[in-house]
């Protein structure tokens, strides 16, 4: 073989091994996104906990410590 046809072959190798590498971390990477989504509230369990959050009133007091109150 002369130089520039062992420099074509090396070339193509190392492109398929970029192409593998970049395949595969992608792959990963998606894997990795939806556990992550998985594990994730909805929107819907974070509005809950927001307006929970909003509608509770705690105030101190003196004979009992505290009062709790929710707002509906």
């Amino acid at each position: 073989m002369d130089k520039i046809s062992t420099l074509i072959l090396t070339a193509s190798q190392n492109t398929k091994k970029v192409a593998t590498t970049i395949a595969k971390a992608t792959k990963s990477k998606k894997k990795s996104d939806s556990l992550s989504e998985a594990f994730e509230p909805s929107d819907a369990v974070i509005d809950r906990i927001l307006n929970y959050s909003k509608a509770l009133s705690v105030k101190p007091s003196k004979s009992i410590g505290y009062v709790e109150n929710l707002l509906n």
